[in-house]
């Protein structure tokens, strides 16, 4: 079920790294899939230029910076591929 915040076990993933490691593929049709993949990546495009703070984590094309961005669906996809590890 989407919340107003990721869970823990996906928060700090960062988009590039959800985009390419997570199978949130299986909880999607193949439109919505593709969509989201490619919305993962403008992430990190929009992102690429903006600092980076590793000491506090602060890496801005994590999930939980543009939790808002994705719809229900996605946001439900990239829970369920979260759990399964």
């Amino acid at each position: 079920m989407p919340t107003s915040t990721p869970p823990f076990s996906i928060a700090f993933l960062s988009a590039d790294t959800a985009a390419e490691c997570l199978a949130y593929q299986q909880h999607l049709t193949k439109d919505e899939s593709v969509s989201l993949y490619r919305k993962l990546w403008s992430i990190v495009t929009e992102c690429k230029d903006l600092p980076v703070y590793p000491e506090i984590d602060g890496n801005p094309s994590r999930i939980e910076e543009h939790w808002g961005r994705f719809s229900d669906r996605e946001q439900a996809a990239l829970i369920a591929a979260g759990e399964e590890g």
